[in-house]
């Protein structure tokens, strides 16, 4: 029995390492990655301008927040998610520096 449940387990870890290998799954991490880290820095920029009487700190949280905003519509409509070919990864590189720029 113990030498059937460490085959199992050796089939399942396998299948594992060829799912993550995968283009496709590695192409949904990094999208969910980026969606996350694109959130984490709108919320960074609202927290550390919170609204208050300084309208300076207002307008600046309002414009950066704006443009990240912006630079994220512009990233996903010009990504195609599920390209994984060459020209999808090269797509996918250009957006994503334009993004960071």
């Amino acid at each position: 029995m113990t030498g059937q449940v460490g085959t199992e387990n050796k089939k399942i870890e396998e299948k594992l390492k060829q799912i993550q290998d995968d283009p496709l799954f590695k192409r949904l991490n990094a999208i969910t990655d980026f969606r996350s880290e694109h959130h984490q820095l709108v919320e960074v920029i609202d927290a550390t301008f919170q609204k208050d009487s300084d309208k300076t700190k207002n307008n600046f949280r309002d414009i950066a927040t704006a443009d990240m905003n912006e630079a994220y519509d512009v990233f996903s409509k010009t990504v195609q998610v599920l390209e994984i070919s060459k020209e999808g990864r090269d797509l996918w590189d250009s957006a994503k520096r334009q993004y960071d720029v």
